[in-house]
């Protein structure tokens, strides 16, 4: 809820932030929301302007070929390379 609140408030660093931790927790817990909330994690980092890829990180770079996650993976590696 904190993300999604922040990215209404265009604070898009803060929403990065809240989904980020909020993934870690799903994923510790082995809930399948950790999927939903990866994908807002991965949008809250594009609309940051963040140059760190979000896959690069060890907690989310098992899910980077997961086919749910898959096309993701592709915007933010056009993302980065400028190429959308």
């Amino acid at each position: 809820l904190g993300g999604k609140m922040h990215m209404a408030s265009r604070e898009y660093e803060s929403a990065n932030t809240a989904f980020f931790q909020a993934f870690k927790s799903y994923d510790e817990a082995g809930d399948i929301a950790r999927l939903r909330c990866l994908k807002y994690l991965v949008m809250a980092s594009m609309l940051h302007a963040s140059s760190i890829n979000p896959f690069d990180s060890q907690e989310v770079r098992p899910y980077k070929e997961d086919p749910e996650i898959v096309a993701m993976t592709n915007l933010v590696d056009a993302f980065h390379n400028n190429d959308i």
